[in-house]
């Protein structure tokens, strides 16, 4: 392959986190002190895409880039990974979208949004049988 190829399989990204906030120089401002450190922190690149999802709200989508044969930066990333979701939840801006990675402490913080989603899982998929597990959701009256 290209250079370009070899150098794009050897990284791994993935979504760290995309809370939303209002669209106003002071919430970006905000989001930008409490995020930057946090890179600098884990040795990462500090990335940020804002996303202007409506005349009300902005997307802050923080990617992580990481080699993935290098264990040490697979925990900083996964390490960062957690601690942008904490910061940026506890300082009160909710989540657009999370991965996996991220539902276990979403759940957490909002036992009630896991509940809703095992009442969807159990409505939509009552055989258990679309990615079981994969989501941290189980179906209504499951063990899994």
């Amino acid at each position: 392959g290209t250079s370009l190829e070899v150098f794009l399989e050897k990284l791994r990204t993935f979504l760290a986190d995309a809370p939303v906030i209002p669209c106003t120089g002071k919430h970006l401002r905000k989001m930008i002190d409490l995020t930057k450190p946090l890179f600098e922190k884990y040795g990462m690149a500090f990335y940020l895409a804002v996303l202007f999802h409506n005349p009300r709200s902005c997307v802050t989508l923080f990617s992580t880039f990481y080699q993935k044969e290098d264990i040490a930066s697979c925990q900083r990333a996964d390490e960062l990974y957690t601690e942008l979701q904490t910061v940026t939840q506890n300082a009160g801006y909710q989540q657009y979208r999370t991965s996996t990675l991220g539902a276990e402490g979403l759940y957490r913080r909002c036992p009630e949004y896991a509940e809703f989603l095992s009442c969807l899982k159990s409505a939509v998929d009552p055989g258990g049988i679309l990615s079981p597990g994969r989501y941290g959701i189980a179906r209504r009256g499951s063990d899994s």
